[in-house]
């Protein structure tokens, strides 16, 4: 069975690169999706995603992520996260461990507690004054969950971080105490501009600062038993208001998985590609007999007619054969991608074709959660 694996923009280029390392070590789409996924998180210079990414109105840093199994149909999503510097775990933990599929807020954060409480080793990347120091801060929570903190830990041995390899690391829930640890330099000196601008524009923001699109990191992965599976993560819209949602964690909008037929990923303005149920209709077009390429080329055609001005790109993966897909309404849209055939990672440019240059005029990609 053929291995594959693609995700969205430059910058998850090492993650799948990491997705493709497990993949080859025999493990399954599942873990390498939130491998590749975490390693784009804990990059501070992903500035749209996990720890790196830009906070909402409040200076507030709230993570989206969700997860999607394509055997099963099942699917994980966390949203509005705070104090956290990776979700798709907890994601995982979702799909894998919860009879509900969406937690939201504080909800998500009691749950993370509840399996970290059954499995201690979920902070095995932290050192016991670490763990007490969190626990110390969340005590509300673990006495509304009327579980002794101390199970499990009170032989915690001394880890040093660097020993655990990516797989492990991406096995670990990243949590943090305060939202001040969960931004970086540069997303507090973005949130200070947007202040002053705002208040210089007597409480609107200048053009400098638009609140709008944010690049989400999709991933999806074929493993050689045939297992597909999708995920995605963001930060979500720069400055956003509190507790917005786009459509990244929203299983049919940000990413679907069929084993039978296929999966994709979708990335760019959320408020208005939610509309278009644009990682469903993709695998639907497969499913009614386009190729992968063809099925994401008509659905940002739609949205071409429809709404013009919306950015939006996806990448999308045959269920059979590991093929590759990808397209955007906009020029400039990168994926990267690979299959057992090829090595290393490839990083591709989504051409859009001349008769839809032609037709729709399309504009460059405006990277503007940066």
């Amino acid at each position: 069975m053929v291995k594959s694996a693609v995700g969205t923009w430059p910058f998850s280029q090492d993650g799948l690169q990491t997705a493709v390392n497990v993949l080859n070590a025999g493990q399954s789409a599942l873990n390498a999706v939130v491998a590749g996924i975490t390693k784009v998180e804990l990059d501070p210079s992903v500035t749209s995603v996990g720890f790196g990414g830009l906070p909402n109105e409040l200076g507030i840093l709230q993570l989206d992520a969700a997860i999607m199994d394509g055997k099963s149909g099942n699917s994980g999503s966390v949203m509005a996260v705070e104090r956290c510097h990776s979700a798709i775990m907890l994601a995982r933990l979702v799909l894998t461990n919860c009879k509900h599929s969406v937690l939201v807020g504080q909800g998500a954060r009691r749950f993370a507690y509840d399996q970290i409480l059954v499995n201690p080793s979920l902070l095995r990347h932290m050192t016991r004054a670490e763990i007490n120091e969190l626990f110390a801060v969340d005590q509300e929570i673990l006495e509304g969950l009327q579980k002794d903190p101390n199970l499990g830990f009170d032989s915690w041995p001394t880890i040093q971080v660097d020993s655990l390899n990516e797989l492990e690391i991406s096995q670990c829930l990243h949590l943090a105490c305060t939202n001040e640890q969960v931004l970086t330099q540069h997303a507090k000196n973005r949130y200070q501009e947007y202040l002053e601008d705002t208040r210089k524009n007597q409480g609107i923001p200048s053009i400098r600062h638009p609140q709008a699109h944010s690049d989400t990191v999709g991933m999806i992965c074929l493993d050689d038993q045939g297992n597909l599976v999708a995920g995605c993560a963001t930060s979500g819209m720069q400055f956003k208001k509190v507790g917005r949602v786009g459509d990244s964690p929203m299983v049919g909008h940000g990413l679907y998985a069929d084993g039978t037929v296929g999966a994709a990923t979708a990335s760019g303005d959320g408020d208005d590609m939610i509309r278009f149920c644009v990682s469903y209709t993709v695998v639907e077009l497969m499913r009614n007999g386009m190729d992968v390429q063809q099925a994401c080329e008509k659905c940002m055609e739609r949205i071409m007619k429809q709404a013009p001005s919306t950015q939006a790109a996806v990448i999308a993966m045959d269920a059979k054969t590991g093929a590759i897909g990808a397209y955007a309404t906009r020029q400039g849209f990168r994926f990267t991608c690979w299959t057992d055939s090829s090595s290393p990672v490839k990083l591709v440019d989504a051409l859009i074709s001349e008769e839809h240059q032609q037709v729709y005029n399309p504009m460059r990609w405006a990277h503007k959660c940066v």
